[in-house]
């Protein structure tokens, strides 16, 4: 559960889950470190000028909207490069086309396709873990991956275990960034 605070100054997280976070479990950002916000993700983003991605809870979406208008923080969807990484973990049947178009995008990224199966190789495990609790057949992101991450929080007590996953924060939240400059564009509900 993910609980912040929306003050004059910034953002105050009273309960953030994700290690590796600088807001984990707790922290303040201060309004001047929020680069952008995409209150319609799912779940909601606020972005930092550092190249971290913060979530929100869904409740807070509309705070969010008002929060960014408020202070003239720009709103900015963007393409979830971590949606097309995890496409191979939903649960359903991709075509052979589907997964052409997909690597296409991330090279279009700057994601080779090596680093895509070596990203993939990496996270399979927690993914796959995951995905069999959740079903999900539709999309699968960023918070998705650390909420995976999370579920094998009881090996968070060793060391070289702690290093290495604030390590593959920082991989992740960089992957993100490289969806940066292109503008999603989300389909109407239907």
């Amino acid at each position: 559960m993910i609980e912040v605070a929306f003050e004059q100054d910034g953002l105050r997280f009273t309960r953030y889950p994700f290690d590796g976070a600088s807001v984990h479990p707790r922290g303040f950002v201060p309004r001047r470190a929020i680069r952008d916000v995409d209150p319609e993700a799912d779940p909601p983003e606020v972005r930092l000028r550092a190249g971290e991605t913060l979530f929100l809870a869904s409740r807070d979406a509309e705070a969010l909207r008002r929060y960014a208008a408020q202070h003239s923080i720009r709103r900015c969807p963007r393409v979830d490069v971590w949606a097309l990484l995890l496409e191979p973990f939903l649960d359903t049947d991709s075509t052979e086309a589907a997964e052409a178009r997909t690597l296409a995008q991330l090279a279009a990224l700057g994601i080779a396709r090596a680093r895509v199966e070596d990203v993939r190789a990496r996270v399979e495990r927690s993914m796959l873990r995951y995905n069999a609790a959740s079903w999900n057949w539709t999309r699968l992101g960023l918070a998705d991956l650390l909420r995976a991450q999370q579920a094998e929080r009881w090996l968070a007590w060793i060391p070289s275990v702690r290093r290495r996953r604030r390590a593959f924060y920082v991989e992740a939240m960089a992957l993100a960034e490289l969806g940066r400059g292109v503008v999603a564009v989300r389909e109407a509900a239907s």
